[in-house]
């Protein structure tokens, strides 16, 4: 039990002047470590919000939360010693600003005592088909060593949920009863403490509330009205599709050979279109490079692969541009009279590594710059064809992933997350629901 308190108006210029601290600290950081990476920060959780507490029983040094997110893919997180590299730049400085530094499970924490304290978490904010989600490096216990684990809060839905609390004269409830919960907590960090916290007593908030200011806010009508397409309907679309990937494959028997897979709801007869929508409905297909015969890198892969599928895709029936996105490339058929995406294709290019993960090609996009590297594709993608085999095995499971599916794509607001990681998440909650484990 803990006895926090927030920072009143009288410490305002305290607070400014802590930030301004901080704020030098990762300056110098930033520039220790200009050889090794670069990065970006931001102030996060409660002291985002003005919501800054202290606890006068111990440090009574006002506290701050601050995300560092290096400019790295993610997959050099932590072959590039990213928090060890960041901890002896802090080191290094600590006797400048008088410092004491302190290793939490996932965090690295300096105070001065009676003035402040500060966390820094190490993130990587996902992008495209896990948009909304954070990795982050966490020590874990069990490997004694550190990892960069998924984080499941969508931490940028907290904005949305804060602006909703405030529109409904909910947000100084919400500022008392998170300082109770803090002043219980044991467990979580700060950050995570607060995050948790927003979702949470929105949550219910949202049971209880009855007042003119819902009224205001009218529940969203769903965007997405998703089936399941007839195999009658989807089967000779794909029949065509097999023939072209066999096309590509004589076509690119110089650079290499690949192995190909239809991977998701195209592998399991749960192929979906949306009523509401006119953009049809897609397969996706994971292509597996096998002997390669020249330059192996992640770019030299795509591209091959790239430049075959728009020198044959027109003649099976696909007549819009070949897209080459961030995780994928996509073909799609299209009815320009109407407008209306019939059907597409997404090709992803993957590997599986000697610890099992699966790995895909990321083309990331900076100003005029690409670059191709290869990118781990997350924990719901590790086992998934296990998962798949332990629910198939039980009609009653898998029908409850067939439904939980439809219902996920219907509720998904994030135009970047494709079906495939939809498909993935699901089998996996569907899975630990169950109490499966790999």
């Amino acid at each position: 039990m803990y006895d926090y308190r927030y920072a009143n108006h009288n410490d305002e210029k305290e607070v400014e002047r802590v930030k301004s601290i901080i704020e030098d600290v990762l300056k110098n950081i930033y520039s220790s470590l200009r050889y090794s990476f670069a990065f970006d920060y931001e102030f996060v959780g409660a002291c985002s919000y003005n919501m800054i507490t202290y606890e006068p029983n111990e440090l009574n040094a006002l506290e701050f939360d601050v995300d560092i997110i290096p400019d790295l893919p993610v997959s050099q997180y932590i072959s590039s010693n990213v928090r060890s590299l960041f901890l002896n730049a802090l080191t290094q400085n600590k006797w400048r600003y008088r410092y004491v530094i302190k290793e939490n499970v996932d965090n690295i924490e300096i105070y001065v005592a009676d003035s402040y304290s500060c966390c820094f978490y190490f993130v990587y904010n996902c992008t495209d088909n896990q948009a909304g989600l954070q990795k982050y490096i966490r020590y874990d216990y069990n490997k004694k060593q550190y990892l960069l684990w998924n984080y499941t809060t969508e931490y940028n839905s907290v904005p949305k949920r804060v602006k909703w609390l405030k529109a409904n004269g909910l947000w100084n409830k919400f500022i008392t009863d998170f300082l109770k919960i803090k002043n219980n907590n044991e467990d979580n960090s700060p950050k995570v403490l607060f995050m948790d916290s927003v979702l949470k007593k929105c949550k219910e908030y949202r049971k209880n509330i009855k007042s003119p200011a819902s009224e205001a806010v009218p529940k969203k009508k769903a965007r997405y009205d998703f089936y399941y397409v007839e195999p009658a309907i989807s089967a000779p679309i794909r029949k065509r599709i097999v023939e072209l990937i066999k096309m590509i494959q004589k076509d690119i028997s110089s650079e290499y050979t690949f192995q190909y897979q239809f991977i998701g709801s195209s592998a399991r007869n749960m192929i979906t279109a949306d009523k509401k929508d006119n953009v049809g409905f897609d397969f996706d297909v994971n292509i597996i490079p096998q002997k390669i015969k020249g330059k192996g890198s992640p770019e030299h892969l795509r591209k091959v692969l790239f430049n075959a599928i728009q020198r044959t895709y027109k003649a099976y029936g696909f007549n819009s541009k070949v897209e080459n996105s961030t995780n994928v490339i996509t073909i799609k058929k299209v009815d320009h009279k109407s407008s209306r995406c019939l059907y597409g294709c997404d090709f992803a290019v993957i590997r599986t590594t000697k610890k099992g993960r699966q790995q895909n090609i990321v083309l990331h996009k900076n100003n005029n710059k690409q670059s191709y590297v290869w990118e781990d594709r997350g924990d719901y993608y590790d086992g998934l064809t296990q998962r798949v085999e332990f629910l198939k095995k039980n009609s009653q499971y898998w029908n409850e992933l067939r439904n939980y599916y439809i219902k996920k794509k219907n509720k998904n607001y994030c135009e970047e997350k494709k079906s495939r990681a939809i498909y993935a998440e699901s089998v996996k909650e569907i899975c630990d629901k169950h109490g499966y484990h790999k």
